[in-house]
């Protein structure tokens, strides 16, 4: 069975665990996929913008 958090959209990496995976919105409506290095990744970044 394939689920929807089985590919990271950032790096493409197959994520085999649901706790290995990341979900993230924006406006509430589309959810990202991301693996845990991406999303740190892409959490740091964000955080870096607002400072």
């Amino acid at each position: 069975m394939v689920a929807m958090w089985n590919k990271c959209e950032s790096c493409g990496k197959q994520i085999e665990r649901a706790e290995d995976c990341r979900l993230t919105t924006n406006d509430g409506v589309v959810v990202h996929t991301y693996c845990l290095t991406c999303y740190f990744k892409k959490k740091e970044a964000s955080q870096m913008l607002k400072h």
